[in-house]
């Protein structure tokens, strides 16, 4: 059971990794990012705009879920 496991994470983990390189590749552009109440902007590349919420959102998540455990 743990080889199917591993399997089916290679199956899915290995295209999304190589999606995420494309995006991050494709997406290279300095964007200004606008700190509103703030009254700061800062330039920063476009594929962190998008793939820095979603690693976040990971991170949170996978802490949430082990915490609530018990």
């Amino acid at each position: 059971m743990r080889v199917l496991g591993r399997l089916v994470a290679i199956l899915i983990g290995g295209p999304l990794v190589l999606l995420t390189v494309v995006f991050a590749v494709a997406n290279r552009q300095a964007v200004p990012l606008d700190l509103w109440p703030l009254p700061w902007t800062i330039e920063v590349s476009a594929y962190l705009v998008g793939l820095a919420p979603l690693a976040a959102g990971l991170i949170l998540g996978t802490l949430l879920g082990r915490f609530s455990r018990g």
